[in-house]
Parts: C-alpha cells; sequence; structure tokens
C-alpha cells in the first residue's frame, strides 16, 4: 500500500530528475560546459556532516535571484560554496566589478574555471576568481557587497562563514546583501543583530509547501553602528 507521502517523494525526485536532464540536454550540452550534474562531496574527498552537496541552481531561479538586489559597476559579488560555477556564470553576465568563488573541492573549482573559461566572451563583469579554500578560514575581501549561498554548509561551518563576512564588515562598515536559496540556517542569521531579511522570493515548485521550502530569502547585513541606531 503506497503512502501519500512516498508518491509525493517519488514524484518530485521524477520532477526533479526531468528538470536537471533537460538543463543538461538544452543549455549545458549546447554551451559546452559542465553544471547540470549533481556532485557527491564523498567522491571528491571532502565529505563532512555540516557541507551539502553539489546540487545546481536552476538557471530561471538564478535570474530571479540576482534580480532581487540591485547590481551596480562597483558592488562585488561573492558564491559561497560554488562548487561547478553555474552561480558564477551567470553573476558574470552581470556588470558587478567582480566575481569571487569560493569552495573546499579543488576538482570542483577546475571545473568551474574550465565552464568560465568557455563562457568567456558572454562576460559582463570585471575580474572573476575561483578559490579552493575552507570558508571557515578563508578571509573576506573588504569591498564585498553581495554574497550567494544555495545551502552549501550548516551549522558551526555556516557560523564560521558568517563570522568571516561580520568581520570583514568591522574592518570596512558597508552594507552586505545576502541571498540565500534554501535557507536553512535562517534562524542562525536572523539572531545576528546586524542582519535583517529584507525579501522572500518563493521557489518554483509544484505545491505551496515545496516552494516555500525552496525559496530564496534576501537579508541586509549592516555595520553594528547601523544596527544598534534601527532598533
Amino acid at each position: 500500500m503506497f503512502r501519500i507521502s512516498d508518491i509525493r517523494y517519488h514524484a518530485r525526485a521524477v520532477y526533479l530528475r526531468v528538470r536537471r536532464t533537460l538543463s543538461a540536454v538544452l543549455i549545458d550540452r549546447r554551451r559546452g560546459i559542465d553544471t547540470a550534474r549533481e556532485a557527491d562531496l564523498g567522491d571528491l574527498g571532502v565529505a563532512h556532516p555540516e557541507r551539502v552537496r553539489y546540487e545546481p541552481t536552476s538557471w530561471l531561479e538564478l535570474r530571479r535571484a540576482l534580480g532581487a538586489v540591485a547590481i551596480g559597476p562597483d558592488e562585488v559579488f561573492l558564491d559561497y560554496g560554488c562548487g561547478k560555477g553555474r552561480v558564477l556564470l551567470a553573476a558574470a553576465r552581470q556588470p558587478f566589478k567582480r566575481v569571487l568563488g569560493v569552495d573546499i573541492s579543488p576538482q570542483l573549482c577546475d571545473v568551474a574555471r574550465a565552464n568560465l573559461e568557455r563562457e568567456r566572451l558572454r562576460r559582463r563583469c570585471g575580474a572573476i576568481e575561483v578559490i579552493a579554500a575552507d570558508v571557515t578560514e578563508w578571509e573576506v575581501p573588504d569591498d564585498l557587497t553581495v554574497v550567494f549561498m544555495h545551502n552549501p554548509f550548516r551549522g558551526e561551518t555556516f557560523d564560521a562563514a558568517i563570522g568571516q563576512l561580520l568581520s570583514s564588515l568591522d574592518r570596512n562598515p558597508r552594507i552586505i546583501h545576502i541571498i540565500y536559496r534554501i535557507p536553512m540556517e535562517s534562524e542562525r542569521l536572523l539572531a545576528i543583530d546586524r542582519v535583517r531579511l529584507v525579501r522572500v522570493v518563493p521557489g518554483l515548485r509544484p505545491g505551496r509547501k515545496w516552494s516555500r521550502k525552496m525559496a530564496t530569502h534576501v537579508y541586509r547585513l549592516q555595520p553594528a553602528d547601523k544596527a544598534l541606531r534601527s532598533k
């Protein structure tokens, strides 16, 4: 006897397989890039309970997410857990001053660099760089203004990455926007007095509950003195 929950699980799995297959055939293959296939961190030798495997954000979801913040020639963009670089490819088509990607896996970083090289003629941003590093130790540049995260890590790893952002903000007070897709650690963010949720972009999934779970939240991270004044 099938349960409703089992039917929903299998229906979602089929839906996602179809989406990813279409993405691989209609976009990746045509453009000569490799972003659609998932990657298991265990196979890459970087598995950790708080790290999440590489799963690509859909191209349409990326367009909607990047459209949720103002983009200009002075903005510096970072993808935390950039994987194969699909987010970087989308960001590179925007007029950012710089685009950065950081990932724990050197192999995934190599794939991201190869993808960016194949798409170099489509680039509108200034400099672009992919960095293989542990986000808990990597020092955030002090001109960073926009951060993207597709649920790359959780727990103490998440706290450490946000701590690096706060340290950068202390060194150079400014506004940083965080675009957080599938915000599993939203409560951790909102517990910080310098963080405000400013926008919610519903996910493009069948059903209200699934759409909420797959949403993109946009947060504003502000300097300590401004946070105190806004209380």
